[in-house]
């Protein structure tokens, strides 16, 4: 009976990672989509401006002070995929970076710079876990490559009477991880806001 009982187990263990394999390649292909489906060209995110309401979003994390080139974001996702792997933490495959320093202000070479990604499950429980607050969030897709052409939708907060309450957001969709051609890259950036008055940039 403890033999087979092991064997049930491992083959729970095995349908659990293939589970989360598929989960990974469903979300790539959501993603692919959305790239296709995107306009070839998203002058200053005045297509894709929405005010949306999101749910809160528990994810893993590493923050520090660091760059936020290329290359130094992609050494940063590979250290955390480590975390996750070696907590057993099933991800979603976006991957997000937030921004603790106002966006306009942030020096590049050296930043507060949060990298994360959302759990496949509620359940996990880790040090290295948090929960992103939901609320209202203005957001906007750019397609092509993103330099923090955010003046746009930040100025769109302050037309529309909104203020800032949190660090600002970037999802990469598709980025330099995904692909070698930047006119594919579409980054989905978000600003947490409030419809009450108040002054910017947010508290630190």
């Amino acid at each position: 009976r403890e033999l087979f009982a092991s064997k049930r187990e491992a083959y729970r263990q095995q349908i659990s990672g293939l589970q989360a394999t598929l989960d990974r390649i469903e979300r790539r292909i959501t993603n692919l989509d959305l790239c296709q489906e995107a306009p070839a060209s998203l002058a200053g995110f005045a297509q894709t401006i929405e005010l949306k309401r999101l749910p809160d979003r528990k994810v893993v994390f590493t923050r520090k002070h660091s760059a936020s080139f290329p290359d130094e974001l992609s050494r940063r996702f590979s250290e955390l995929e480590r975390l996750a792997e070696e907590q057993g933490l099933s991800c979603i495959d976006a991957r997000m970076a937030v921004y603790h320093d106002f966006h306009l202000e942030h020096d590049p070479s050296n930043c507060d710079l949060e990298v994360c990604m959302s759990l496949a499950t509620e359940e996990a429980s880790s040090p290295a876990l948090r929960t992103i607050p939901g609320g209202l969030f203005v957001t906007g897709i750019y397609r092509g490559e993103y330099r923090g052409q955010c003046r746009y939708l930040l100025d769109w907060i302050r037309q529309n009477g909104l203020s800032l309450r949190g660090p600002g957001i970037e999802i990469y969709v598709n980025s330099f991880m995904h692909t070698r051609f930047p006119r594919n890259y579409l980054t989905e950036v978000q600003f947490p806001v409030s419809d009450l008055p108040g002054n910017e940039p947010f508290p630190g």
